[in-house]
């Protein structure tokens, strides 16, 4: 999700896909619908495993780092409790997910590092979602067209009992959509967890 590369390349191919659907069945399209990730719903990874970990990744969580401590490399080492830290040192974090039965609440005064993580983690996500809709809305306008665009997040229900939710969906920065302007509709399930047989499920949903 922190890749401009892949950013700057999905654009032409989402404005061919609008275009295309424009002129084919544009009376009929209500608004789109922007999807990627994991099973196209905006997830790293749907399983107990990690992610992302990937050279622009660190990259971009780097940067974020540095605008978020204001470039002050002392603040930073103050708030990680780590004196020899320097940028270049900063990793991804593997040691970010909590064991089943661990208490899940981060400590600021001594998780600080993990915070600034997870923080990012999801802003990213939040970003990609958001570029790509402002992307939309604006070809949209361009060839005279005022529709929707939604998109699938906000799956707060995964918390419980799947600790992949928490430490690597992505979709933990919902304020940050729910700002957002070019974000008119969100899609998600009230609970996947009971999706079996005897159980019970809810679709997704829209919500304006």
């Amino acid at each position: 999700f922190s890749s401009v590369v892949w950013r700057e390349a999905m654009k032409p191919i989402l404005r061919a896909f609008v275009r295309h659907s424009e002129a084919q069945c544009g009376e009929q399209v209500l608004g789109y619908q922007v999807a990627a990730g994991a099973a196209a719903e905006w997830s790293y990874l749907w399983d107990p495993g990690q992610s992302d970990y990937s050279p622009s990744h660190r990259k971009a969580y780097r940067l974020w780092l540095t605008q978020r401590y204001g470039g002050d490399l002392e603040r930073l080492r103050q708030a990680w409790k780590d004196p020899t830290l320097t940028w270049d040192a900063v990793a991804v974090p593997l040691d970010r997910t909590r064991p089943r039965g661990a208490w899940s609440l981060l400590n600021p005064a001594k998780d600080q590092r993990l915070i600034d993580y997870q923080t990012y983690h999801n802003e990213a996500v939040a970003d990609a979602i958001i570029d790509f809709s402002r992307y939309t809305k604006e070809f949209l306008g361009e060839i005279g067209r005022d529709k929707i665009v939604g998109t699938f997040y906000g799956y707060y229900f995964w918390d419980a009992g799947w600790p992949c939710g928490y430490h690597n969906s992505g979709h933990h920065a919902l304020a940050k959509v729910l700002a957002s302007p070019h974000v008119d509709m969100f899609c998600a399930p009230y609970s996947y967890q009971e999706k079996a047989p005897g159980g019970h499920t809810h679709p997704q949903f829209p919500h304006g």
